[in-house]
Formats: C-alpha cells, structure tokens, sequence
C-alpha cells in the first residue's frame, strides 16, 4: 500500500489563497456590470457570454496551477507499505546534538534540521529495518528504542532539538556503545549503526575506536557520516540564562577516527560538506535489496515533484495559450 506524506505539512494551508482569489474573482464578476454601445448587441451578448465562461476557465487554471505546487512546498513523499516482509535487519541512529550542530553552513536550515529532514526520506527508504534513535552531546540520550514503528521514529526525529546549557560536549565513543547496547540482544541477522557528528571526541569514558572494536565482536557495523565544510561557521552556543551566544569557528572533524571506526567495522564513511552531499551518503545506505518491489523514496519522492512542476506548468500554459490566441479579447 502506498502512503503519501509530508515533511512540511505546514505549507499545505498554502492552499486556502487560490480558493480565495476564486471567491474574489467570483465577487468581483458578480458586482460589476459593462456596457459597451454597439449595433448589434445579440452577438455582442453572445460573445460576452463567452469570453466571460473563458476568462473564468484561465482564472481557474492558474488557481490549479498554484495547487499543484503547494505538495511540492510540502515535501511530498511516498512509500510503499511490504506488511508481508519479515524485518530482517535493525538499525540504530546515532545523531550529534551538540551546539556546533547549529551551524549555519548547510542550507536552508543549518545541519541539525537538515539532517533531520534527510534522515526522515532515510526512514522511509528502510521499509524493512527495525529502527531506534539516541541522541548525544556530553552524554547519550536515548529517543527511540529499536522498534518496526517507522511512524514513531519519524515522530521522535522531528521533536529532537540542540543541546541545552550544561550538557554541550561530543561523547562519539559513549554514544556508539549506548546504540551498541541496544542492538546486542537483536535477533536480526543485520546490525547496524548510523553515525551523524560534525565533532571531535571530546567527552564520554569510551573512545569512539573502543566501541568500533566492541562493535566488530558483535558483528555490528558502523556506518559513519561526517557533517560540515572547511570554512569558519556561525553557530549557537547554549547560556545559563537560556539566551544563546553566537559564536563563528571553523568546526573541525576527526575523520581519520571517524573513517577508522567505520572501516574496523566492514562499514562505510562519508563527508558531508553540504545538504546535497548528506543526501547522497543517506541514500547510499537504504534497503539493499535489489529484488524489492518497494519503490525507492530517493527516486519516487523526486517523480512527484516533477509531476506536481509539469501539471502547473501545463496549466498555466494551457491558460495563456486559451485567453491570448484560442480566445483573445474582442478588438476595439
């Protein structure tokens, strides 16, 4: 079964302003009344007739031609539904929340709401994936337990928010062994780990190559993204008042641990400089089965939005085309 759902649901109150203009449109033909002096005014009255049922056909499909790009300011997705499929595989998300994670350098959003959004299209990709969340700055959080309710996981990455005063730091090494912990007693014949930080190790009791280790003893592996660019950013630095400071650094990345880990583990790195670059990472690592009649969301959440483009442009083409050259304004 295939559901359709969207990551700004927001944007579809978009949808109440060509109503609008149609009411608008409709008022002001019903109020106003033209004269026109002519000596025939049976054909006059005919064409009159006419040309208001065309004017009313174009003012309609340009209000149809803004609708249909409401879905595409939505984020409109779709995924196919496999009840019938056993979930043979379980994963854990492991994301950065520390402040550096406010940067700015990742457009639109900064890289915490833009990983966000991408892991949330992730989700949808993984059909057959049981799938769990914990969140990290200082110290690990767990927000999800593994579970085969992708709907709630959604659910939980949406209400994820940046560190709060006290708590700021990146604990890479706890926060592995806490996803670790949770995957141990999986039955699952695949375990993995997904990795999001922009940081260095800073804090925790584990070193991040400790936990790869122990992930490699339980046949887990670590699949690691590195977030952010070379160059100095803006980011929010949580204060004791609840005010944050604004500060610009350049963030630094430990790669080399990061790719290490990964590589200890039979599991991949990415650098991710921008949000383009952390689709990519995040689509090289959906559902792996290739005999699989669930259509990929990467692809088919891409074909929606070129049909909702086409639609409108077609519309409003077939508009221009109707009231300039099909049906033009009588002359005079």
């Amino acid at each position: 079964m295939t559901r359709i759902h969207f990551t700004h649901p927001w944007f579809l109150l978009l949808a109440v302003v060509p109503a609008i203009l149609l009411a608008l449109d409709w008022m002001t033909r019903k109020s106003l009344t033209r004269s026109v002096p002519f000596s025939g005014c049976d054909l006059l009255s005919a064409q009159g007739r006419s040309r208001r049922g065309i004017s009313t056909a174009v003012n309609l499909m340009r209000c149809l031609a803004l609708l249909a790009l409401i879905p595409i300011a939505g984020g409109i997705e779709a995924s196919v539904a496999r009840p019938d499929r056993a979930r043979d595989s379980a994963l854990v998300i492991v994301l950065d929340i520390s402040s550096s994670m406010t940067a700015d350098d990742f457009s639109p959003a900064g890289r915490l709401e833009e990983a966000k959004k991408h892991l949330q299209t992730f989700i949808a990709g993984v059909p057959a994936t049981e799938l769990g969340v914990v969140v990290f700055a200082g110290t690990p959080r767990l927000v999800m337990p593994v579970t085969s309710d992708h709907e709630a996981v959604r659910r939980a990455i949406s209400g994820i928010e940046a560190v709060g005063y006290g708590e700021d730091g990146t604990a890479i090494g706890t926060a592995l062994a806490s996803a670790i912990n949770r995957l141990r007693n999986a039955s699952q014949p695949r375990r993995e780990i997904l990795l999001i930080t922009d940081g260095v190790n800073n804090s925790g009791a584990v070193a991040p190559l400790d936990a790869a280790r122990l992930a490699r003893a339980l046949g887990i592996k670590v699949n690691a993204v590195g977030m952010g660019g070379d160059s100095p950013s803006r980011y929010w630095v949580p204060t004791a008042d609840g005010t944050p400071f604004r500060m610009q650094a350049r963030i630094d990345i430990d790669e080399k641990t990061l790719e290490q880990a990964a590589r200890e583990t039979g599991g991949s790195y990415a650098r991710a400089r921008t949000s383009g670059e952390l689709y990519r990472a995040l689509a090289s690592l959906r559902d792996p089965d290739p005999g699989s009649s669930t259509l990929s969301l990467f692809e088919d959440h891409q074909r929606l939005n070129r049909i909702c483009a086409l639609l409108s442009l077609g519309l409003i083409c077939s508009g221009f085309v109707l009231s300039e050259f099909i049906c033009p304004e009588l002359p005079g």
